[in-house]
């Protein structure tokens, strides 16, 4: 999953969560996680949290599922059905339009 801050200054998702359930948090973002302005983070859905600080406990199904980024008072601050996605593709929103294309550290 990618999280795009097109600020100019920098953002603190501390606290803020990612999941594939209703209902449930699965990975939480540390304190501080900052992202820089116009910056991507990068946090591997790959269910392997022992690889590090960005990788998720679960794995978003290349066959598509919901995905949602819930904010620290609980609500959704964005959740997205995604599609069936192509080898080396990402499903991405540019200015509110989602698309299948190529994943930010290679448009970037």
């Amino acid at each position: 999953m990618e999280i795009y801050n097109p600020q100019d200054t920098a953002v603190d998702i501390a606290g803020f969560g990612l999941s594939d359930l209703l209902g449930a948090i699965k990975y939480y973002f540390p304190s501080p996680t900052l992202i820089q302005p116009d910056t991507v983070i990068l946090v591997w859905c790959d269910a392997e949290p022992e690889e590090g600080l960005f990788h998720a406990n679960f794995r978003i199904s290349s066959t598509g599922e919901w995905l949602a980024v819930i904010a620290p008072d609980s609500s959704f601050a964005d959740s997205i059905t995604a599609p069936e996605l192509p080898a080396d593709s990402a499903f991405t929103r540019d200015g509110g339009t989602w698309h299948i294309g190529a994943p930010s550290p290679w448009r970037h």
